[in-house]
């Protein structure tokens, strides 16, 4: 096992292994993770079936260096392919700020469809400055967190299904992001399409008396960016472009 576990690039001791059977110690490290996919590959087992049987105790990571590591276990974590599995075919984002102009909760709804079959979840990494240091995912509808890593911009989890997803089956997932720890004031938020989406939706709520008094709407096609400014109507700003990407969408405000 430790041959095959190595020609994968994962160095484990015999002492490591014998402890994650005997259930002295669990794997939790970024690398660890990494491995536990790797070993699932070997003995052929379902994807994630040895990472669900771990508890959903998020894995902190304490330097900058392991933060790529650290999305990278996730994805691997889940054992998702490089097409992923899934398209997007509606993206709603609601991001709720505080008078200070930090943001405290973006709550997304996506339409997704599986383009093969038995996809289980998605991994999602949120690395942004106004997320700050202490990220949380709520989930609300037909879905639930895996794993998560706490980064020192955001976080990384498992968003998995309630069940896995038939070939072109078509569902709805809610969740929310909840921010709690120190952040600056959000002055922008940029959608990225890498695929044609049928919808992307944000809405940027703000908490008054503070409110933004100028805003843009900025959009990104093949390296060219046209800008707009847009009114901040009832204390919310918001974007909606249809059958869009790939490109990038965006909203730009100064307090």
């Amino acid at each position: 096992m430790r041959y095959h576990l190595a020609r994968n690039g994962h160095e484990l001791s015999i002492a490591a292994l014998s402890y994650w059977q005997s259930g002295r110690s669990r794997p939790e490290r970024p690398s660890s993770l990494a491995a536990l996919a790797s070993l699932e590959d070997i003995l052929r087992v379902e994807p994630g079936a040895l990472s669900c049987l771990l508890p959903n105790a998020a894995v902190v990571v304490t330097s900058r260096d392991e933060v790529d590591v650290a999305a990278l276990a996730v994805m691997a974590g889940l054992g998702t392919p490089r097409d992923e599995g899934y398209s997007r075919l509606s993206v709603y984002e609601r991001l709720e700020l505080v008078q200070q102009g930090v943001l405290r909760r973006r709550s997304l709804r996506g339409v997704l469809r599986a383009t093969r079959a038995e996809v289980v979840g998605f991994p999602v990494v949120w690395r942004d400055a106004a997320a700050g240091d202490d990220v949380r995912i709520e989930p609300r509808a037909h879905c639930r967190v895996g794993h998560a890593i706490d980064l020192p911009d955001g976080i990384a989890a498992q968003v998995l299904f309630d069940r896995p997803l038939h070939a072109r089956e078509t569902t709805v997932i809610d969740l929310d992001f909840i921010c709690t720890g120190p952040a600056p004031p959000l002055t922008r938020w940029d959608v990225t399409c890498r695929a044609r989406r049928r919808e992307s939706y944000v809405e940027v709520a703000f908490a008054e008396p503070r409110l933004p008094l100028v805003a843009q709407r900025v959009v990104e096609v093949g390296g060219r960016e046209s800008a707009e400014f847009v009114p901040v109507s009832g204390a919310r700003l918001t974007s909606l472009v249809q059958d869009f990407g790939p490109g990038v969408v965006g909203l730009r405000w100064k307090w």
